[in-house]
C-alpha cells in the first residue's frame, strides 16, 4: 500500500485526502486546526495537529509516508524558513517523493477579476517565498520533487 502525507488539509489538500483514499491508499493528513483532527479521522485520515511555526514530535510520525504533498499557502512571512527546516526533518524519513503545489495561493486573498494590470506589489513577498521554496525542494538530494 502506497503511503501519502499531505501537508495541509485545507480546501485543496482535503479533497485530495478524500480521493486518495477511495484509490486504497494510507493518508496522514495535517491541519493546523485542533477541531479539525476529529473530522479528518472520521473520514479515514490519519490526522495530525501540525503546526510549523510551533514543531512538534508527531512530525516524524506524520511523515511516515513514501510521497509527502504540500498545499500549505505562504502566508508567513517566513515561510520559506519554515520549509527549509521542514526539509530538513523530511531527510531523516522515510519520503522518496515531494509534490509541491507551489502557485496556490499567489493572489493571496484577494478578490474580483485580477488582469495583467492588477497591482500585485503585494504579493512580491509571496512569490519571492514561493521560489525560494521551490529551489530548496529541487536542488534537495535526498528526494525526488515535483512542483506544480
Amino acid at each position: 500500500m502506497i503511503r501519502v502525507a499531505i501537508l495541509g488539509c485545507g480546501w485543496l489538500g482535503l479533497p485530495l485526502a478524500k480521493k486518495i483514499l477511495q484509490d486504497s491508499y494510507h493518508v496522514n493528513g495535517s491541519t493546523t486546526s485542533l477541531e479539525k483532527v476529529s473530522l479528518l479521522n472520521n473520514l479515514g485520515v490519519n490526522a495530525f495537529h501540525i503546526d510549523l511555526e510551533h514543531p512538534s514530535d508527531n512530525l516524524s510520525s506524520f511523515l511516515d509516508a513514501d510521497e509527502l504533498i504540500i498545499t500549505i499557502p505562504p502566508k508567513a512571512k517566513k515561510y520559506a524558513q519554515l520549509i527549509e527546516k521542514f526539509i530538513a526533518e523530511i531527510e531523516k524519513s522515510t519520503i522518496k517523493r515531494v509534490i509541491y503545489t507551489s502557485s496556490i495561493s499567489v493572489y493571496g486573498n484577494a478578490t474580483g477579476v485580477i488582469t495583467e494590470e492588477t497591482n500585485t506589489n503585494p504579493l512580491r513577498e509571496s512569490v519571492k517565498q514561493i521560489i525560494e521554496v521551490e529551489q530548496l525542494l529541487l536542488n534537495n538530494e535526498h528526494f525526488n520533487t515535483n512542483i506544480i
